[in-house]
């Protein structure tokens, strides 16, 4: 309820170098400074084969210091009440990945596995202070998430054409109720028909797994399990242009 000013600075630098080397591969390496003292190392090395195939191996450091919101926020009129924490610290992750794709006049294909792997990662914390639930800014211990995204287009006549998205999501931390609300697997689908010269009939598949939600109230009273689920659902949206 107060007028103020909240400041914050950070200063980063960053420089990058890609490399062609003699045959047609890619390397690209990098380095970013932070207030002057954190430096985070970038690679990258991509690989053309015969086979129309390339694949990519990545590894890249990042660090996010914490928003004026996540420090100051102070919002008593929402419920429940939020408050910003000016203890946070900044989050540092480590991000892994390899790939592969193909590209063809009628073929688009790539599959990536990741892993990331979060140190302090900052989201909310629900608590209870005289039985009114608040919401408060803090850091996660570690956080690790991982998956695959395979993605396809098609074009299978000059008339119709097919795009396929897939995505496999999963997490780890001792903490659950920050692995709320990811879905496993999610998937989405679309075809597009010209049906006539001027007449495209599009539809469009969407798919979403079953989401956990860490159920503060359980928590709060000693319950072994928290988690309850949100269920999956699919929707199917078709319309012509």
């Amino acid at each position: 309820g107060e007028d103020g000013l909240k400041s914050d600075y950070s200063l980063s630098v960053y420089a990058s170098e890609e490399r062609i080397l003699n045959n047609n591969n890619k390397l690209l390496f990098g380095l970013r400074i932070v207030d002057k003292e954190i430096i985070i190392p970038l690679f990258s090395y991509l690989m053309n084969r015969n086979n129309g195939y390339t694949y990519r191996v990545s590894y890249s450091a990042g660090y996010r210091n914490p928003s004026i919101k996540e420090l100051y926020y102070q919002w008593l009129g929402h419920n429940p009440h939020i408050y910003g924490n000016p203890n946070l610290k900044a989050s540092k992750n480590d991000y892994f990945s390899f790939s592969l794709d193909k590209r063809t006049d009628i073929n688009d294909f790539s599959v990536d596995f990741y892993r990331n792997d979060i140190k302090d990662m900052i989201s909310t914390d629900h608590i209870f202070v005289d039985g009114q639930e608040e919401l408060h800014y803090k850091n996660y211990e570690q956080v690790v998430m991982y998956g695959i995204n395979v993605h396809y287009y098609r074009k299978i006549t000059d008339k119709l054409k097919l795009k396929f998205v897939y995505n496999l999501t999963d997490a780890e931390s001792k903490s659950n109720e920050i692995l709320e609300g990811i879905s496993r697997h999610a998937l989405r689908l679309n075809l597009d028909y010209a049906m006539l010269n001027r007449v495209k009939i599009i539809a469009n598949i969407k798919y979403s797994g079953k989401k956990n939600m860490f159920d503060q109230q359980l928590a709060m009273i000693g319950e072994e399990q928290p988690i309850t689920n949100l269920s999956a659902y699919s929707l199917l949206d078709m319309y012509m242009i």
